[in-house]
């Protein structure tokens, strides 16, 4: 179990405790739950479900060392060194907790097959290098925005940064505009060609009113050849807020998509 965060609230409840008994239902009879470092109050509805369930939480440590790069991430845990080719402070996360899952089954595993996997692994839209100096992510609610933020302004402190922003309507807009006020030398915001999303215009205005300026814009294709157009040597462009813009942005870019996972 990854990070429990406010997302899914129409779903699975409007706070961090609700959504944590919620999704504590994965929990099985005897099967222990293989959990990354919780807040105390999400870890501990883990562990009532848990001894409900009589079995046990295995709390993963925390990466240390971690150095995040344009082609990828690196960390140490348990006193060996990694990488994964994904990207991101959170990533090393992910990874230390998929290490310590197989380990739990797979005792003998090595070192250098471990290695091998995480530095084949994909895992498109997770702030994904699209092109030079342009990322996509499909970061929707807070905690994500201001993950990924928070690692490209790590990867490139001294560059400046576009956004290209679309979301569903359904997500907590106001937290979101909080993260990424006065974060972008200059927003663009948009549509999905599915009508989806929030149209460009009704986003713009919500944006506007929790004091975000921003540019609507028609589409990711017209955003992405704008943003082309001011953008200098120094400048880098973010594409995020959600997973359904995903074939549009890969086809920007000339990226296959056959696959259809993001």
């Amino acid at each position: 179990m990854t990070p429990i965060s406010m997302d899914h609230m129409d779903i699975l409840g409007n706070s961090i405790i609700k959504i944590a008994s919620e999704k504590a239902g994965i929990i099985k009879d005897g099967i222990s739950l293989i959990s990354a470092n919780q807040k105390k109050e999400v870890l501990n509805v883990l562990l009532k479900t848990a001894k409900k369930r009589q079995t046990t939480v295995d709390v993963s440590e925390s990466p240390s060392n971690v150095v995040v790069g344009e082609d990828g991430t690196t960390f140490n845990f348990l006193g060996n060194e990694y990488k994964t080719s994904l990207i991101g402070y959170h990533q090393a996360d992910n990874a230390v907790l998929a290490i310590n899952a197989i380990k739990h089954f797979d005792k003998n595993i090595k070192q250098k097959a471990i290695n091998r996997g995480l530095k084949k692994v994909v895992w498109p839209g997770r702030l994904q290098l699209v092109s030079e100096r342009i990322y996509y992510d499909v970061a929707h609610n807070a905690e994500g925005v201001k993950s990924t933020l928070d690692n490209l302004i790590k990867i490139s402190p001294s560059l400046n940064l576009y956004g290209l922003f679309c979301i569903k309507g359904d997500k907590d807009l106001e937290i979101v505009a909080k993260i990424i006020k006065s974060n972008f030398k200059k927003l663009f915001v948009t549509k999905d060609r599915q009508n989806l999303l929030l149209n460009q215009f009704d986003l713009s205005k919500k944006l506007e009113y929790f004091g975000v300026e921003n540019y609507p814009i028609e589409s990711i294709h017209q955003g992405v050849k704008e943003i082309k157009k001011i953008m200098k040597s120094y400048d880098m462009l973010l594409i995020f807020g959600s997973h359904y813009i995903g074939e549009e942005v890969f086809e920007e870019f000339e990226i296959s998509f056959d696959s259809g996972k993001i």
